[in-house]
């Protein structure tokens, strides 16, 4: 399956890996790849998500994960405020902590625990964005107010949850001592953990905006725009913006 337009560039980072993860269905011409629980345990191996036993109940969680994502990649496009996709996205927000992770390769848990690294690290943007940073892009996603404390991160709902990438506190290359967020559980919902952080990482350090749902109704290919303004509005030009130009112009003609 496509990831993106044949004209544009894969969204940067971690970012990627949310555009995979909404794109994981065509609309409008299928597949859907989390149409079976099988289906969406081989794209969470496919993508270094884990080997993860999948079942119908985190199929439906996976795919109303997506699809609220997708909702708030519209509004990056112009549509309205979604506020049952914020809901969506902060009642399985609640079920996928995080702990903070350092240069070191451990991770501080909620009790002072050192829990095993669950996810290979991809380079999120959520680690240079910071435990504050990374809980100001969660609330600006949710609507909520998020606080790091304690090694933990937890929003005004009580239990730790989302706050940052799956960035390698494990990885050599990002120093000892360089802070980073990873999933506490090796379920789905660490997997999930990881989708949410990914976001909030990219609203803490502005690339966010950029990534968007196609304007075409039959489309919402999610793609990332590039253009200086953030002006575009089509996963493709010559397709999605054509068909729009086509109806305006019908329309047009129509009421003449």
């Amino acid at each position: 399956m496509k990831v993106q337009a044949a004209d544009r560039a894969e969204a940067p980072g971690a970012l990627g890996l949310v555009q995979m993860f909404v794109n994981s269905v065509n609309i409008e011409f299928g597949p859907d790849e989390f149409a079976t629980a099988d289906g969406l345990a081989a794209w969470l191996a496919r993508h270094s998500l884990g080997t993860i036993a999948v079942g119908e109940l985190d199929r439906h969680d996976a795919v109303a994960l997506r699809e609220a994502v997708r909702a708030l990649l519209r509004e990056n496009n112009g549509a309205g405020p979604d506020l049952e996709a914020r809901r969506t996205m902060a009642h399985i927000a609640r079920n996928c902590p995080l702990v903070v992770s350092f240069g070191t390769g451990h991770a501080i848990g909620p009790s002072g625990s050192d829990p095993e690294p669950t996810h290979e690290d991809s380079g999120s943007s959520a680690a240079d964005a910071g435990p504050t940073g990374v809980a100001r892009g969660l609330a600006g996603v949710t609507g909520g107010p998020i606080g790091v404390t304690g090694g933990e991160v937890r929003s005004a709902g009580g239990p730790a949850v989302l706050a940052g990438g799956p960035s390698g506190a494990s990885d050599d290359r990002q120093g000892v001592g360089r802070l980073g967020f990873r999933p506490v559980l090796s379920d789905i919902r660490g997997a999930l953990a990881v989708i949410l952080a990914s976001v909030a990482g990219a609203v803490a350090d502005g690339s966010w905006q950029r990534l968007k749902a196609c304007h075409e109704p039959r489309c919402e290919w999610i793609f990332y725009d590039r253009s200086r303004n953030r002006g575009s509005r089509w996963c493709s030009m010559a397709v999605c913006g054509t068909r729009a130009k086509m109806r305006v112009y019908r329309e047009a003609k129509r009421t003449r």
